[in-house]
């Protein structure tokens, strides 16, 4: 097992959680834009 492994593993799990959230945050945000502006 090479030693940096875990530790990229850790922080490709971490950029993607981070992208997920990112994701999830913004689409709320603009769902809410839409509903409260848009109606």
């Amino acid at each position: 097992m090479h030693l940096l492994f875990p530790f990229s593993f850790n922080l490709f799990f971490l950029i993607l959680k981070f992208c997920i959230y990112f994701s999830f945050y913004h689409c709320t945000c603009c769902w809410t834009n839409l509903w409260t502006g848009g109606l």
